[in-house]
């Protein structure tokens, strides 16, 4: 068949459901690398790249420090789509996801280091989340 973007997004959010199920946790540590690297991060459409965070943040509850070889390859596409100003729910995926990343492979202080930028990206969502919803607020406070 024809691989279409909506049908990518369904089996993305199909994974994050699999990824939520306590029995399927006990099988992350063996398909870990597979799914980190199918998962469709850059260069999708706004609905596709949403499910794609939350999948992974999904991963990193489910796989624990396991992810910790991915993470500074995945931080720089989360920090891409936090900047997205287009769509709320994008950045607040993009906010959870980093939180979860991080409390779930112990990558906490080290973001910081790593990623100089990463603490003012996150703090210039909240000057343009006047008209957003309070849920991307707390997100941004939570996630920092």
């Amino acid at each position: 068949g024809v691989d279409t973007g909506r049908a990518r997004e369904e089996a993305t959010r199909l994974l994050v459901i699999y990824l939520r199920a306590e029995p399927f946790k006990r099988l992350i540590q063996n398909v870990l690398p597979s799914l980190v690297e199918a998962l469709p991060l850059k260069g999708v459409a706004p609905r596709l790249a949403s499910a794609a965070l939350e999948a992974l943040g999904e991963l990193a509850n489910a796989s624990g420090s396991a992810l910790k070889p991915w993470v500074k390859e995945v931080i720089p596409h989360i920090m891409e789509t936090m900047q997205d100003q287009s769509s709320a729910s994008k950045q607040r995926t993009s906010l959870r996801t980093l939180g979860q990343i991080s409390g779930s492979t112990g990558y906490v202080i080290s973001p910081y280091i790593d990623y100089p930028q990463l603490l003012a990206r996150a703090t210039d969502v909240l000057p343009g989340t006047k008209r957003a919803p309070w849920a991307l607020r707390r997100e941004v406070i939570r996630t920092l």
